[in-house]
């Protein structure tokens, strides 16, 4: 069984928030927002934290740590953002201190997945970004992921089961999300269908998002 590379495990995912569900009026406002969204993943080289580009391994698996993760997705939001939006993200993860992981059992923690207790974890390095851009006025929504986790189970082989949440902030970005910004989070969970000898990686996921969003 090949082993899992924190490259491919940066997900989503690595999901990526999408935050545009309520009506604009004319005074600033807030509004709490929901979405759900799906995409893939691949592994890309990248270092977001900085720790350099050796490829180290513990406990049989290879860690190189200038590899994150780009995602792209798709969401159908409704409200005054109503509509078809895509957008992509760069994120990275690095595996939490501790016990009891299946391919590393002195030193990294495990987490529990579905009936899986020996699953391995994960946590997302601050500053990893992305963009959400509405198909229908081609407007951009700029945010950051600011932390999360993610669980990765390889018990069984391929395709590999995780899930995990994200945070991240928004930073406004052109069109009608100038000047917007907030925070929220985002649930996924999703499979890693393909490795390559050197850890990289291609998944799928699925997500549900909630944020609350200042309007100008």
């Amino acid at each position: 069984m090949k082993k899992p590379n924190r490259t491919y495990l940066a997900l989503l995912f690595t999901l990526a928030p999408i935050f545009f569900l309520q009506s604009i009026a004319a005074a600033a406002h807030t509004s709490t927002v929901t979405a759900t969204l799906s995409g893939t993943g691949f592994s890309v080289p990248i270092d977001l934290d900085g720790n350099g580009t050796s490829c180290t391994t513990v406990g049989s698996v290879t860690t190189c740590p200038d590899d994150s993760f780009s995602s792209t997705y798709i969401t159908q939001a409704t409200g005054a953002f109503g509509g078809r939006f895509t957008g992509q993200n760069v994120s990275e993860t690095v595996p939490v201190s501790g016990t009891g992981c299946l391919f590393a059992p002195t030193t990294i923690q495990s987490c529990t997945l579905g009936t899986v207790t020996n699953a391995c974890k994960f946590e997302y390095v601050s500053g990893g970004t992305g963009a959400s851009v509405r198909l229908a006025t081609g407007s951009v929504e700029s945010y950051t992921i600011t932390s999360g986790t993610l669980c990765l189970d390889v018990s069984s082989g391929l395709p590999f089961n995780f899930a995990g949440t994200e945070t991240f902030s928004i930073s406004g970005g052109t069109g009608e999300f100038n000047g917007v910004s907030g925070a929220g989070s985002i649930t996924f969970t999703g499979q890693e269908t393909s490795v390559d000898p050197a850890g990289h990686g291609f998944s799928w996921f699925t997500a549900n998002l909630t944020s609350t969003l200042s309007v100008p």
